[in-house]
């Protein structure tokens, strides 16, 4: 480490650059994707059972929550009702 550089970084090595492109929605889907491609098969299985174990946990929460007239129907987010128009039950 040149001298100049403690001078800034407080004689700490310095921290890695930024992978701006990981910084974005595609780009860190990007990551996971090559993470995940990159695992041994084995762990891909064990990776994919607890994703399963997780999603039959949360489909038994939202199964046994109580519903109620404001409960949003969908995950997909909703524009509020001034921006959506006329509704077309109505």
């Amino acid at each position: 480490m040149s001298p100049s550089c403690s001078r800034f970084t407080g004689g700490r090595p310095m921290p890695e650059p930024v992978d701006w492109s990981l910084t974005t929605w595609d780009g860190q889907r990007l990551r996971q994707h090559r993470e995940f491609l990159a695992l041994p098969f084995r762990e891909k299985m064990q990776q994919l059972e607890e994703l399963a174990r997780t999603a039959d946990r949360l489909r038994g929460e939202t199964a046994a929550a109580p519903s109620t007239d404001d409960a949003p129907r969908s995950l997909t987010p909703q524009p509020p009702h001034s921006l959506r128009g006329p509704d077309p039950e109505r």
